[in-house]
């Protein structure tokens, strides 16, 4: 569900309401000096309107989740165009889930790269 939410890119509040708790906190970068955490529905749905649709995405890979206990650890490539430059994002998402199966916490860890660039031999 949250890999569809962030490729098909179509954002509401409802959806944000459903893979969210009210008190969920986003980091789209772990270093809070180069960008403060997203926390509850208003300011996570306010982040995904105002940042993602800047991205056109083109396509996505995505490792088999690692999971234990509440937690999922997930390695994905993604491709899209930004500003009519191509760009490869190799990412780890961390998440954590409340008992309903709503996130508690994603925290993204990203390495950007111009161009397009093939995951390297022996991922996945």
């Amino acid at each position: 569900a949250y890999m569809r939410f962030w490729t098909h890119q179509e954002y509401s509040r409802s959806k944000v309401e459903r893979l969210f708790t009210e008190d969920a906190v986003y980091r789209p970068n772990i270093l809070t000096s180069i960008e403060r955490p997203y926390r509850g529905h208003d300011e996570i749905l306010e982040y995904m309107e105002r940042i993602c649709p800047e991205v056109v995405l083109t396509h996505a890979s995505v490792c088999e989740p690692i999971r234990t206990g509440d937690r999922v650890a997930v390695e994905i490539w993604v491709y899209g165009v930004l500003e009519g430059r191509e760009e490869t994002e190799a990412m780890c998402t961390v998440l954590s889930f409340a008992p309903d199966g709503r996130c508690t916490e994603l925290r993204d860890y990203v390495q950007l790269a111009s161009g397009v660039e093939a995951p390297f031999d022996g991922w996945n």
